[in-house]
């Protein structure tokens, strides 16, 4: 997957559907930086969904 970075939110190329960003010739990168935040849209991350891992699984914490 192809990201750019675009006002300090990282977003998928090609932009998702629902996603109001418009790519114009960001550089494209494969890594996702920890400085930015990331389009819920583009990167499907919901905030109400934080604690659910990229595999769609819940994390398991360690103190259960």
């Amino acid at each position: 997957m192809l990201l750019f970075i675009q006002h300090n939110k990282i977003h998928q190329y090609p932009v998702a559907r629902r996603c109001s960003a418009v790519y114009q010739q960001e550089p494209l990168r494969d890594t996702v930086p920890h400085e930015v935040l990331q389009c819920p849209y583009c990167m499907r991350v919901w905030p109400e969904n934080e604690h659910v891992v990229a595999s769609g699984r819940p994390r398991l914490h360690a103190n259960h």
